[in-house]
C-alpha cells in the first residue's frame, strides 16, 4: 500500500466517480481505476459499490476513508514539521483575533513579533470568539486569540492573561471618581454593552439588585467605544480595548472578580503546532511579563 493509493482513494470517495476524481488529480481514468482495483485486491474487500453513474462506499470503504484521511493528515503534518525545522523562522502564520484585541494588543504583538521574526508572513482574520473556533477546527487558521468562556472540546488552550472589564466614557459621567470603581456606580448611567459580555453583565447587575439603563448593545467592542466617544453613554469593554482612546476619555476598571476577561491563545488539539505558532504564543506571554500591559 502506498500513500498515492490513499490519495487516489480519498479523491474518488470525495468525487463520487472515477472520472471526476481523475480530473481532480490531473490524470487519466484507466490508471486510476487500476490503482483502486489493486488497493481492493490488497485489502481483500470491496471499498465501493458501483452503479451506472456513481460509486458508493461500502462499510469497509467508510472505515478505510476515515483511516486514510488520518494517515494523509499525519503525513501532511510531518512534511510541515520538517519544513519548519529546515526553514526556522520562515513560513506562514495564520492568526484569528477577536475585535477587542485587533485594535489594541494584537498590533503591538505583531509589530514586535515581526521585529524578531521578519521572514514569517502573517494572515489575520477578525471574528468573535465563537466564530474563530470553527476555522481552528477545520485548520483554516493556525492560532486564535480569543476570550473565555467557550467550549474547549478538541482544542488546546494556552492562557495569556486576565484583565478587568472597564467603564469607559466622557468625563461628565464620572464626576469625582478616579481609578477602579464599584459596578453599582453604573446603575443610573446609560450603558453601551459589548454583546459578548451582555449576558454576564446583566446577570451580575441583577445579582446586585438593579436593572441597568442599557442605551445600546453592539456586536463589536470598537463600535461600543465609538458611541461612548460621542457622549451617548458609558461603554463596558475589556481593559486592553479601552486603552489609548480619545482625549478626555475616562477608563475605570470595575471592581468585581466576576467581571474579568481571560485572554488565551487556542490551537487544534492533537495536531502539530508549527514553530511560528509556538514562537508567537511564547512571545505574547513573554511580552505580558515584561511590559505589564494589563495593569491599570
Amino acid at each position: 500500500m502506498e500513500l498515492r493509493q490513499l490519495t487516489y482513494f480519498v479523491a474518488i470517495a470525495q468525487s463520487g466517480t472515477i472520472t471526476a476524481a481523475a480530473q481532480k488529480l490531473h490524470m487519466s481514468q484507466p490508471p486510476l481505476s487500476l490503482q483502486l482495483q489493486k488497493l481492493e485486491d490488497e485489502l481483500g474487500c470491496p471499498l465501493f459499490e458501483r452503479d451506472t453513474r456513481h460509486l458508493h462506499m461500502t462499510q469497509a470503504g467508510e472505515l478505510f476513508y476515515e483511516r486514510a484521511q488520518g494517515i494523509l493528515q499525519q503525513y501532511a503534518d510531518l512534511k510541515r514539521e520538517m519544513a519548519d525545522l529546515q526553514a526556522g523562522g520562515r513560513g506562514l502564520l495564520r492568526i484569528g483575533s477577536v475585535s477587542s484585541l485587533s485594535t489594541s494588543l494584537l498590533p503591538h504583538w505583531v509589530a514586535r513579533f515581526h521585529t524578531r521574526y521578519p521572514h514569517v508572513r502573517l494572515e489575520l482574520t477578525e471574528r468573535d470568539s465563537y466564530q474563530l473556533l470553527e476555522p481552528i477546527r477545520s485548520q483554516r487558521i493556525d492560532l486564535a486569540l480569543v476570550r473565555r468562556p467557550f467550549s474547549g472540546q478538541g482544542l488546546e488552550i494556552h492562557p495569556i492573561c486576565s484583565e478587568p472589564m472597564c467603564a469607559v466614557g466622557q468625563a461628565h459621567f464620572f464626576e469625582g471618581l478616579c481609578g477602579p470603581i464599584d459596578p453599582t456606580v453604573l446603575s443610573d448611567l446609560p450603558l453601551i454593552l459589548y454583546r459578548r459580555w451582555e449576558p454576564v453583565l446583566l446577570r451580575y447587575f441583577a445579582e446586585l439588585g438593579f436593572e441597568p439603563a442599557v442605551f445600546c448593545c453592539s456586536e463589536d467592542s470598537r463600535t461600543a467605544l465609538r458611541l461612548a466617544q460621542e457622549g451617548l453613554g458609558v461603554a463596558c469593554a475589556p481593559l486592553s480595548a479601552a486603552r489609548d482612546l480619545w482625549p478626555g476619555a475616562q477608563t475605570h476598571p470595575l471592581q468585581a472578580k466576576e467581571l474579568y476577561s481571560e485572554i488565551c491563545a487556542v490551537t487544534l488539539q492533537g495536531h502539530y503546532i508549527g514553530a511560528a505558532v509556538q514562537n508567537f504564543i511564547a512571545f505574547t506571554q513573554e511580552d505580558r511579563q515584561k511590559r505589564n500591559l494589563y495593569e491599570s
